[in-house]
């Protein structure tokens, strides 16, 4: 069984739901997998931090697409930070 998400709204994320939708990126949250997608294929890397700064997951140099695992993150308010150039998006999700 997976865990419950809520986005920054505080609304429940289901399985295979896009969870937000920027402009230059997409963020997918479905069976405790965060999938990023960029519009263009430039490169971009991926951080998820904890509500204390500490970084539990991290992707460099992706291009187009990224995967990472949410499965090992404990319960708790976390943070994904999708960088590229001069772009930078932060996403709040907490982990029931």
């Amino acid at each position: 069984m997976n865990p419950d998400y809520l986005d920054c709204s505080g609304d429940r994320v289901d399985n295979e739901k896009i969870v937000d939708c920027y402009q230059k990126a997409k963020i997918l949250l479905a069976n405790e997998q965060l999938q990023i997608m960029l519009a263009d294929d430039a490169s971009f890397d991926v951080t998820v931090y904890n509500i204390h700064g500490m970084i539990l997951a991290q992707r460099k140099g992706n291009y187009g697409e990224a995967s990472i695992s949410l499965s090992h993150i404990p319960r708790g308010v976390y943070f994904v930070r999708v960088s590229s150039g001069e772009y930078v998006y932060t996403q709040r999700y907490i982990k029931r």
